[in-house]
């Protein structure tokens, strides 16, 4: 990501194609290959799946509310400061000085998806209560 810049930071860097042809593998029933980031070594691996059995697709991503099949868009409401402090928390990334501004313009690219939302969530981290 780094070498791109922080200004390709957004929605963009979704690989659209595979993500419509996971979701139409499902509605079809069929097996299908998903892409897994392994944070550890910032490799794409591959999960293979049979959605055959499967009766509901819950895609959680940073820009799921994109897709424009979805039968439900959830928006939940974070600052970028609130997720560097769960991702600090968890440690599942590097975090530093570059990954604060990723985070931050993750969070200026997604505030202008808001109106795209069925249903918003506003979690309060501090009190560990949701607002609907």
């Amino acid at each position: 990501m780094k070498k791109h810049g922080i200004r390709r930071v957004g929605y963009e860097e979704y690989n659209w194609k595979v993500v419509n042809r996971n979701i139409d593998d499902f509605k079809n029933n069929l097996e299908s290959e998903l892409p897994s980031v392994d944070l550890m070594n910032d490799q794409v691996d591959k999960i293979t799946t049979n959605f055959e059995m499967i009766d509901l697709l819950i895609i959680n991503g940073l820009y799921s509310i994109k897709i424009k099949t979805a039968d439900l868009k959830v928006f939940i409401d974070l600052t970028y400061k609130d997720t560097f402090e769960e991702q600090k928390a968890t440690g599942k990334e590097p975090l530093d000085e570059f990954r604060l501004k990723v985070l931050q313009r993750e969070h200026e690219v997604i505030q202008t998806l808001k109106t795209e939302a069925d249903f918003y969530v506003d979690f309060d981290l501090d009190n560990d209560l949701f607002h609907y």
